[in-house]
């Protein structure tokens, strides 16, 4: 059981990683600037229920305890997390580095673009459902007859389809297809 840490962890994608380790047993701890302000924003909810702890974003969270911390592309280099993690030695790696290294786990189908993926991956899941191939999705955006905005996964064991987010610039976005394709099996 690994114990994280994740630095803008309110994003879509984030929230989506986040919950989707915190569902497998893996200690889940995270700030973001929206939580401070919004401390019963939607996503923290869901987050604090999968057993995630939200701490300010003030580099309290940050401690030697931690395997590794993980940054949204949208935390400054500045930021006091950064620091002390830095400072402290601890493995750092950005949102898409980690998604990276999750499916490269699994048989995966990577969605990315500038609009449509929730909508694209949502109905590849539905159709591979329908075709008995059970898979997993996580991803930010609501899909299905959910409607849900935060977290979604639908619980089965056999692929995975993972979605980037849809507030990536454009310098991660090719980042993280670069990754992607890395991570598949050839």
């Amino acid at each position: 059981m690994l114990k994280l840490f994740f630095s803008g962890i309110g994003g879509s994608g984030m929230s989506a990683i986040a919950g989707f380790m915190a569902d497998r047993g893996h200690r889940v701890f995270g700030s973001d600037r929206l939580f401070d302000a919004f401390p019963d924003h939607p996503i923290c909810t869901i987050l604090k229920a999968k057993g995630a702890v939200i701490v300010p974003q003030d580099g309290s969270g940050i401690d030697r305890s931690l395997d590794a911390a993980i940054f949204s592309t949208a935390v400054e280099d500045d930021q006091p997390e950064v620091l002390k993690a830095r400072r402290l030695g601890i493995p750092m790696k950005t949102r898409p580095e980690y998604l990276a290294e999750i499916v490269s786990a699994f048989r995966t189908v990577a969605v990315a673009g500038t609009s449509g993926k929730s909508t694209t991956a949502g109905m590849l899941a539905f159709l591979m459902r329908q075709l008995a191939l059970e898979p997993n999705f996580i991803g930010g955006g609501g899909c299905g007859s959910s409607k849900r905005k935060a977290i979604r996964e639908i619980p089965w064991p056999a692929v995975r389809i993972f979605l980037s987010s849809k507030h990536a610039n454009p310098m991660d976005r090719s980042s993280v297809t670069g990754l992607f394709f890395r991570s598949l099996p050839m």
